[in-house]
């Protein structure tokens, strides 16, 4: 064998060493420490988003072997309303452009932006030396005029003019006391009024700048009332009527909703886009919030149900061919001595009144608050042997009829049972209640949606408790876990 080999034997040994004594140390320290290597770490349940749990104090994030963690929300009964809605841009109820009506210099201007004006407030004042001087020209040409029509009239009375004379003379008379009064009109042009009252909400000239006849000076708007336009399809013709309620909102102000009413409907249906011109009243004479050329939203009136069932909408099964929802159910199980004179019975009624609870170590008087349910079936019988004898047990399954405000799962209740077949009624003493959380899928029949929520016209009652995550890991009686706050 060759000096080179020998080395290559030897490294080789070397490494084929270590990891055997690297081998030999891992598992010596996994079996001191007590860990095995096929463990994964927990993983932490958080909380959810925020749906009330519903389950009591100390329920609402106890996990349940085997069951799914689900986040709920409980039905309220509420006023729901339908609307349909567009968007416009917000209009003045009128608004007009102040034009000038001659040419001239602006000596001075009275108003400014979002000034309130009555009618006829001055608003301009053009330089009108010129004009001045033409009045009096116009004045004076209108007197020596009318000294020669006078006169004519004296001498054709003599005959010493023709009558075309006289009739020429008063021709120009005429004309010149026309052309005076024009000039006195114009006159008024140089001092601009305001024809309406309005709020000034643009002003278009400066001092110093000489304007034209037809100019723009001011635009002037009656904010007193505002309005928008919008155009609504025509399958919906027949649900808007003169004077229906409507809100409207607007992106810059979103915390507050004005209110309004269905002004004008066109009697016209736009044949290119099939919809028809709906004109909105909208009441903001108060606050004057709202100014034209708004964007806003409208939303018209039309249906209202009182005392509705309402769900979120995030509760309906997306992947159900129908409109379902799964309802939270609770059921506990307790056990009776078979060969008690009191028999349970499937269909009984039941009030459960717990006995005692533990609150920071101190145990707290019986609760005012009654569970109630029906016995729904008679599970199991149990033969239960101790030194004294023999004895037999059942285990019946009660419906809660309404979801416990506490947890009761594991505590002690007196259960007054209700026997429907005579009216009679027994108290079982001391039973301990085991409590089970499932899910029950129910069918409903959908109403007016709003927002996140939608009306449950059929198949729930006033504070059933509905899922509103986990659908997909759930079916028909899964047994669940409610996690969040």
């Amino acid at each position: 064998m060759s000096k080179k080999s020998s080395s290559i034997i030897i490294v080789e040994s070397t490494i084929i060493l270590l990891l055997v004594i690297g081998i030999i140390y891992t598992i010596t320290y996994f079996k001191k420490n007590n860990v095995s290597v096929k463990e994964k770490p927990a993983v932490k349940m958080g909380k959810g988003s925020g749906h009330s749990s519903v389950m009591g104090h100390n329920s609402a994030n106890k996990k349940v072997a085997g069951a799914v963690p689900v986040e709920v929300a409980k039905t309220v009964k509420k006023r729901m309303y339908i609307y349909i809605s567009a968007n416009c841009n917000i209009e003045a109820e009128k608004e007009i452009d102040i034009l000038s009506k001659t040419n001239g210099e602006i000596n001075e201007i009275y108003v400014e932006e979002g000034i309130d004006v009555q009618a006829g407030k001055l608003l301009v004042h053009l330089d009108k030396k010129e004009a001045e001087l033409e009045v009096k020209d116009a004045k004076v040409k209108l007197e020596n005029t009318k000294v020669l029509y006078e006169r004519s009239k004296s001498t054709f009375d003599d005959k010493i003019v023709s009558r075309e004379v006289l009739e020429e003379h008063k021709l120009n008379y005429q004309m010149a006391e026309v052309e005076y009064e024009r000039k006195k009109l114009e006159l008024d042009y140089y001092m601009i009024e305001s024809p309406i009252q309005g709020t000034i909400v643009e002003r278009y000239i400066e001092v110093g700048e000489n304007v034209t006849d037809g100019q723009a000076l001011f635009k002037i708007a009656k904010l007193d009332k505002i309005y928008g336009k919008v155009y609504i399809p025509e399958k919906d013709l027949n649900k808007i009527d003169n004077g229906q309620s409507v809100y409207i909102s607007v992106e810059s102000i979103p915390d507050v909703r004005f209110e309004g009413n269905v002004k004008l409907i066109n009697p016209v249906i736009d044949p290119k886009s099939g919809t028809i011109k709906v004109t909105i009243e909208i009441d903001d004479k108060n606050s004057r919030m709202l100014r034209p050329g708004m964007f806003a939203t409208v939303f018209i009136l039309v249906g209202e149900h009182e005392d509705a069932i309402v769900i979120p909408k995030k509760s309906l099964i997306m992947d159900s061919v129908a409109d379902e929802v799964f309802v939270l159910k609770k059921t506990v199980k307790i056990s009776s001595s078979k060969n008690d004179d009191n028999k349970l019975s499937v269909g009984q009624g039941v009030e459960i009144s717990v006995k005692a609870l533990t609150k920071e170590g101190k145990s707290e008087d019986l609760l005012e608050k009654i569970v109630r349910g029906t016995v729904i079936d008679i599970k199991a019988v149990t033969i239960y042997s101790d030194a004294k004898g023999t004895e037999e047990m059942v285990e019946a399954v009660i419906d809660l009829t309404e979801l416990p405000p506490y947890d009761i799962d594991k505590t002690t209740a007196d259960i007054r049972v209700i026997d429907n077949s005579n009216g009679a009624g027994f108290t079982l003493f001391n039973v301990v209640l085991d409590e089970e959380t499932s899910v029950l899928k129910k069918q409903i029949e959908l109403g007016f949606a709003e927002g996140g929520e939608v009306e449950a016209v059929s198949g729930l009652d006033e504070n059933d408790v509905v899922v509103v995550t986990g659908h997909e890991d759930l079916m028909q009686g899964s047994r669940v876990f409610v996690v969040g706050d």
